[in-house]
């Protein structure tokens, strides 16, 4: 049985990450994990959020569906794009200012 990955390309300091999901399971599967995916993301609470740095979490576009290969090594490609608003705060670089006590 060939079995759904999920490769997950989401860079937190860009406003928009991205999802890919790809199957060799056939279009049904791709589509349902999509689905899944979406709704796991979209469905957190606001405080799950907010401990993470997002303020919001939207949907923005979803991609066409991607053929490649065929045969038993036939795979289907879909990225899921969310619009985030963050918090980024840097970790300092150099020990300057540190107060010891």
């Amino acid at each position: 049985m060939k079995s759904l990955a999920h490769r997950y390309s989401a860079d937190i300091s860009e406003p928009f990450p991205e999802v890919t999901l790809v199957s060799s399971n056939g279009l049904s599967v791709l589509q349902q994990a999509v689905t899944n995916v979406t709704h796991d993301f979209l469905s957190q609470s606001r405080n799950t959020l907010r401990s993470n740095g997002i303020f919001k979490m939207d949907f923005d576009r979803l991609s066409e569906v991607s053929h490649s290969g065929s045969g038993n090594n036939a795979t289907d490609t879909r990225t899921i794009t969310f619009k985030l608003e963050f918090e980024f705060i840097p970790d300092p670089t150099t020990p300057e200012g540190v107060i010891e006590v």
